[in-house]
């Protein structure tokens, strides 16, 4: 019934919403005042709500009021990123030095997007005639003055380990067996925070640098590459036979061709 009634109120001309606004808008408290207030302290002018009927009411801009949603995104993604570092990787079992890079990288990745996103927000409510002092008391208690620095900068300070979630590494390797990874991994970490410490917040791509513990092995290239090599008449023979040598030389001629110099027969 709630969901009928609500698809019902939808479909009537203006709103149930915009009537309640009419009341507050058209009797006065007192003399001093145009309308009267909403219980979150808002008020509503009689010019406005009557444009409203036909989808032309005047809104007003409140983007330091607005600021409290943004910062509550951001210590909202701020967490959430570094889960993609911990969730992953502290869950128990083996666990790599490669697998603690990549998910290091991903989670930084992660938080470059949260505070490009505050950073684009902060300077889209200057613009929209927020003052600075006005938005340093939104931000105040809920973002440090570090962070809060930075956004201001334009300059990602990435994710660091705690000494907590370092330990916890070393606990749940020593609990299997294993030798602590993140100890191989620290190295390859402080040098990838450093390159990403004070990265401009306004890249469209957010860099990701080669793992060196990965043992992918890269594929080389072959197209455009001419087989037919010249006989450079260095007087090499191949020996026929069976057994190892007679396979090499089988091998050699499926690659290389029956009329190689060196695997022809």
């Amino acid at each position: 019934m709630a969901i009928v009634g609500h698809l019902v109120d939808s479909q009537l001309p203006g709103s149930i919403e915009q009537f309640k606004r009419f009341d507050l808008a058209i009797e006065p408290v007192d003399i001093f005042q145009s309308g009267k207030f909403d219980k979150y302290g808002k008020q509503y002018e009689l010019s406005d709500e009557l444009l409203g009927i036909v989808g032309m009411r005047a809104v007003k801009v409140d983007p330091v009021n607005s600021m409290k949603f943004k910062i509550a995104d951001f210590t909202r993604g701020v967490s959430n990123s570094r889960r993609e570092f911990t969730s992953t990787l502290l869950r128990g079992g083996p666990v790599t030095p490669e697998q603690i890079v990549d998910r290091y990288q991903i989670a930084n990745n992660q938080l470059y997007k949260v505070q490009q996103e505050l950073f684009r927000d902060y300077y889209a409510a200057r613009t929209l005639g927020a003052k600075e002092s006005a938005l340093d008391l939104e931000f105040a208690d809920r973002v440090s003055r570090v962070s809060l620095a930075a956004i201001k900068n334009g300059r990602f300070k990435p994710f660091v380990p705690s000494e907590n979630i370092i330990a916890s590494f070393g606990e749940n390797a020593k609990n299997i067996g294993q030798r602590n990874p993140y100890l191989a991994a620290k190295p390859v970490i402080d040098r990838i925070t450093r390159q990403f410490n004070n990265l401009p917040l306004v890249l469209e791509n957010f860099p990701i640098l080669p793992n060196p513990f990965s043992i992918t092995q890269p594929t080389l290239p072959t197209s455009g590459i001419n087989t037919n090599l010249p006989n450079l008449n260095l007087g090499l023979s191949m020996p026929t036979g069976t057994g190892t040598t007679g396979n090499t030389i089988q091998k050699g001629q499926t690659v290389f061709g029956p009329l190689d110099p060196v695997f022809g027969s």
